[in-house]
C-alpha cells in the first residue's frame, strides 16, 4: 500500500477485514522473504535504489521535438511529483531526508523545502489543490492507506481518513472543495468524494474504478478499472455523480493496467504512458480528435508518478538508476 515495498505478516486464517501487521525493515525495500520453519526467522533482500525526476521539455510540436534532462537528483529515491495550479511549485515525494517525505521545490527543481516529518515507509500521490494553497496526499499509518492534508505553507498534516479505514487519494475535485478516492466495498473498488467542508461521503462511480480525474469544468469523470487496461470518462451531473444509465466511453484502450498513475489530463489532451515490448513511451492523445503522438522513450522509468506542468510543456517522470541488494535477516521475537 501506498507506494512501499515492504514485509508485512498475517495469520494464516486471517479473514479479509484482518489488518497486516507492517515489519520494522527501514533502509531499502525490502523483498523476497523466507521464513525459518523452526526459529521463525526471515531472510529477505534489502534493495537500495538511486531514483531521481527527469524532465521531459517540448520544444516543437509540429514536428514534436523534446529535450530531455535530470531535474531533481540525489543518492536518494525521489519519485512522484505534481505541478501547482500556475506551475511555479513542483511537489515530490524524496526520502533524502532518511525516509520518504513530502517536499517542495520551485518549477526549475531548486529551492527545496521539506514538507512533511512523518518518518512513514509509504507516501505517494501529492496533488495540489486548484487554488494552490494545499497538498493532498497519501500515507501509510498503522498498515492503512490513508488521506492527509497539508497547507503548503506548512504545519501539521490532517488526516482526512477515518480510524481504521482504508483509502487511496485519487484527485481533487475541479473546484477544490472536495477530493475524490478510491475504496474497496463489498469486493469492488469504487470512486467517492468527500467534502472538505463537512466531511460527507458522496458515491461517484461504483461500478469498479480505482484511480479518478474531473474535467477542468467538472463534466467529466475520467478514470481507471483495476486490472484492467484502459481509461474511460462518464459525464457528471451537477452533483457530482455520474449519470444513471450512460454506458462509460473508453478514451484509451492502450494503457496498461500497471500505469493507472501514470496519466494526466492537461489542456484538452491524455497526457500517458504507451508501452511498447515492455519499454516505457511518453504519448500524447488529443480529446477533440482523437489523435495519439509519441514523443520519445521514458528510458529508465519505473513505478508511477508522471506530473505535467499547466501549459502542457514539461514532463517530469521517475528515473531509476543503479541498484544495490543485500540479505537480510529479521530475528524472529523470543
Amino acid at each position: 500500500p501506498a507506494g512501499g515495498f515492504n514485509l508485512w505478516k498475517i495469520p494464516f486464517n486471517a479473514d479479509r477485514k484482518a489488518i497486516p501487521e507492517l515489519l520494522p525493515t527501514p533502509g531499502g525495500l525490502a523483498w523476497n522473504p523466507g521464513v525459518a520453519r523452526v526459529s521463525g526467522d526471515i531472510v529477505f533482500e534489502q534493495i537500495i535504489v538511486d531514483q531521481d525526476i527527469w524532465r521531459i521539455q517540448i520544444l516543437e510540436r509540429d514536428p514534436w521535438q523534446i529535450q530531455t534532462s535530470p531535474f531533481l537528483e540525489s543518492t536518494r529515491w525521489e519519485y512522484e511529483a505534481d505541478y501547482s495550479a500556475d506551475g511555479s511549485l513542483v511537489a515530490i515525494i524524496s526520502a533524502r531526508s532518511g525516509s520518504p517525505e513530502l517536499w517542495l521545490a520551485s518549477a526549475d527543481g531548486k529551492n527545496l523545502r521539506q514538507l512533511t516529518s512523518l518518518g512513514s515507509s509509504g507516501l505517494n500521490n501529492p496533488r495540489f489543490s486548484p487554488d494552490g494553497q494545499s497538498l493532498a496526499f497519501n500515507a501509510l499509518q498503522d498498515g492503512r492507506s490513508v488521506i492527509m492534508q497539508i497547507a503548503v505553507r506548512g504545519g501539521n498534516p490532517k488526516v482526512l481518513t477515518p480510524t481504521g479505514q482504508t483509502e487511496v487519494f485519487c484527485n481533487w475535485a475541479f473546484d477544490g472543495n472536495s477530493l475524490l478516492f478510491g475504496g474497496n466495498r463489498d469486493n469492488q473498488w469504487e470512486i467517492r468524494r468527500r467534502s472538505l467542508k463537512d466531511g460527507r461521503i458522496t458515491p461517484v462511480i461504483s461500478n469498479g474504478a480505482v484511480t479518478a480525474m474531473e474535467s477542468e469544468d467538472g463534466g467529466l469523470l475520467y478514470f481507471t478499472r483495476p486490472d484492467q487496461r484502459g481509461l474511460w470518462s462518464l459525464s457528471l451531473g451537477e452533483n457530482g455523480e455520474y449519470v444513471p444509465g450512460e454506458n462509460p466511453k473508453l478514451v484509451l484502450g492502450e494503457l496498461s493496467s500497471q500505469d493507472h498513475h501514470n496519466w494526466a489530463l492537461v489542456q484538452d489532451s491524455i497526457y500517458w504512458v504507451f508501452r511498447t515490448g515492455g519499454t516505457p513511451m511518453l504519448a500524447i492523445t488529443d480529446l477533440a480528435t482523437g489523435r495519439s503522438s509519441l514523443l520519445g522513450e521514458l528510458s529508465g522509468m519505473t513505478g508511477g508518478g508522471l506530473a505535467v506542468s499547466p501549459d502542457g510543456t514539461m514532463i517530469l517522470f521517475p528515473k531509476t538508476g543503479p541498484m544495490e541488494g543485500d540479505l537480510m535477516v529479521f530475528e524472529a521475537k523470543e
